[in-house]
């Protein structure tokens, strides 16, 4: 376990840093909040740690209150990147918001296993995967239903008996795009049947 002293009056005291190492995961760190000289009394407030990581991603961690201190677990998103980061602490409490100064966030360098995700990027990377495969399958239908429509316009282009539309009691009329709202039916016959 460590414990870091940072005061929510800036340049009040020294900043602490705090260091971890790269990967660390559910390691549990205490932040004593001090208010000048005094210890600030947590009671019934929120704490929400943010930092901006070596990489300048930003990250964010609710906090829990525990013996009046600020218990911070580290996550696998803020270890994930090895170098010098900024954080500070904000206390909540109804609508009264104070922050900690400013403090270094040291993330040392440590063997790399095969992979570190944090659930919400495994979510987004399975999301993705997943909406990829669901592509993948409509190129395929898509590429099947031009292979049937091609097929169907070849065959009807060979066909000899050109298309006619007869109309009753009328002549043949040749096909058009847009019909008007009478009964007529498209057929494929020769040209000098008439429907009565």
């Amino acid at each position: 376990m460590r414990s870091y002293t940072i005061n929510i009056i800036p340049e009040y005291t020294a900043d602490p840093t705090v260091r971890i190492s790269q990967y660390d995961k559910h390691y549990p760190i205490y932040f004593t909040i001090m208010d000048g000289d005094t210890e600030k009394d947590l009671t019934g407030m929120t704490a929400l740690f943010s930092m901006t990581k070596p990489d300048n991603t930003k990250a964010y961690e609710e906090c829990a209150i525990a013996d009046n201190k600020v218990l911070l677990f580290v996550t696998p998103q803020m270890s994930a990147t090895a170098g010098n980061g900024r954080a500070n602490i904000t206390l909540k409490q109804g609508t009264r918001i104070e922050s900690t100064s400013a403090f270094d966030f040291v993330i040392d360098a440590a063997a790399a296993p095969e992979e570190v995700w944090s659930e919400y990027e495994m979510s987004y990377y399975d999301t993705v995967l997943s909406r990829l495969e669901e592509a993948v399958q409509a190129v395929a239908g898509a590429s099947e239903y031009a292979t049937q429509a091609a097929a169907s316009a070849t065959a009807a282009a060979a066909s000899t008996a050109p298309p006619t539309v007869l109309c009753s009691g009328r002549l043949p009329i040749p096909p058009r795009r847009s019909w008007s709202a009478t009964a007529c039916t498209a057929t494929w016959s020769a040209p000098t049947t008439i429907i009565r």
